[in-house]
């Protein structure tokens, strides 16, 4: 794990900073790894204090997913986050800045289960061309990893709705046999009888 020490980060090239903050980003998206929040606070001040918004951005939305990771009732403030970095990447037409934003919003809308949302964010970043930034390929994995979750939670849901008509019947239309029953049946012991057989049958559904 490379550790970046604040007096280091002037020295540093404007590559080899790019890289650190695309690594920081790919641990998440390819191996769930988040021990890089230290370094990323010390470059955003560090950015921040030399107004290279550009980085200030980038930093901001990977930042972003630590706030939502660190507690999961951060959600909102962790889209403010976002909302912030993105409007810097806009004032300052950066693509790459951008590129980064809305994949690291794709990523926090996956950890809150909005896969529909986060495929759509990860096609929208995918359709940003930079000369450096983001692997694509590993955004191309992720994306893989986002349609088997849509088609997992699919299923999940039609086999939790599907009953199958021929051989089950509605238990509130089994109830509303019995209400008709009642109204209509004018022997005690008949009514009891068929109102027992209705109760049974419901209850077997």
């Amino acid at each position: 794990r490379m550790v970046i020490e604040i007096d280091t980060i002037e020295g540093m090239s404007h590559s080899a900073r790019l890289d650190f903050l695309n690594s920081a980003f790919v641990e998440i998206l390819a191996r769930n790894k988040f021990d890089k929040k230290n370094e990323l606070q010390k470059f955003h001040k560090n950015f921040v204090a030399n107004k290279n918004f550009e980085f200030a951005s980038i930093t901001m939305s990977i930042l972003a997913i630590y706030k939502y990771k660190d507690s999961k009732n951060s959600y909102y403030d962790a889209l403010l986050l976002l909302n912030d970095a993105k409007y810097l990447a806009n004032s300052i037409n950066s693509m790459t800045a951008l590129k980064f934003n809305i994949s690291a919003q794709g990523y926090i809308e996956y950890l809150n289960n909005n896969f529909e949302i986060a495929l759509e964010n990860i096609k929208t970043s995918q359709l940003i061309h930079v000369e450096n930034g983001l692997n694509h390929g590993e955004l191309e994995n992720f994306l893989i990893k986002l349609k088997l979750e849509i088609e997992k939670e699919k299923i999940n849901t039609d086999s939790k709705t599907f009953i199958p008509p021929s051989t089950q019947e509605d238990p509130f239309l089994a109830l509303l046999k019995v209400g008709r029953t009642v109204s209509v049946e004018t022997n005690i012991d008949n009514l009891l009888t068929i109102i027992a057989e209705e109760i049974k049958h419901v209850l077997m559904i």
